[in-house]
C-alpha cells in the first residue's frame, strides 16, 4: 500500500511512492491537475488509498512528459568546481595551519598550478 503524507508547506495531499516521492519540481508541472482527484485524460481520478494504483500509474505518465532539466554547461560546470576548489583553499588558509599543513596545501597549490598552465596552453 501507498503511503501518504499532509504536507506541512502546501496543506496539499502528496503522493509518496515507495522509496520516493513527487519532487517540488514535479509537482509544479503535475499541480495543475491537482485537487481532490488528479485529472488524468478523460477521468478524474479520487486521491484515495484505494485509487493508489492507478494514480501511480497516471502521474508516472504525466511525469515521463515533464521537460528534462537543462543541462548546465560543460565550461560553466567546471568553473564553478574551480571556484569552489580555491574557496576551500582560501577558508583553509583561514583555519589556522600548522606549518606541516601550510607545507602541504602549498603543495598542492603549486600542483594545480602546473596543472592549470598545462591546461591553458593546451587551449
Amino acid at each position: 500500500m501507498r503511503k501518504w503524507k499532509q504536507s506541512a508547506v502546501t496543506s496539499e495531499k502528496v503522493l509518496y511512492f515507495p522509496k520516493s516521492c513527487i519532487s517540488a519540481r514535479d509537482y509544479q508541472y503535475i499541480a495543475p491537475a491537482v485537487s481532490d482527484s488528479l485529472e488524468f485524460g478523460d477521468e478524474n481520478i479520487p486521491i484515495t488509498p484505494e485509487n493508489s494504483d492507478k494514480l501511480v500509474e497516471a502521474v508516472t505518465t504525466l511525469r515521463a512528459a515533464i521537460p528534462p532539466r537543462p543541462a548546465v554547461p560543460v565550461v560553466e560546470a567546471a568553473r564553478k568546481r574551480l571556484e569552489a576548489g580555491i574557496a576551500a583553499i582560501n577558508q583553509a588558509l583561514t583555519a589556522g595551519l600548522s606549518e606541516a599543513e601550510r607545507a602541504d596545501l602549498a603543495q598542492a597549490v603549486q600542483a594545480g598550478l602546473t596543472d592549470l598552465n598545462l591546461l591553458s596552453s593546451s587551449l
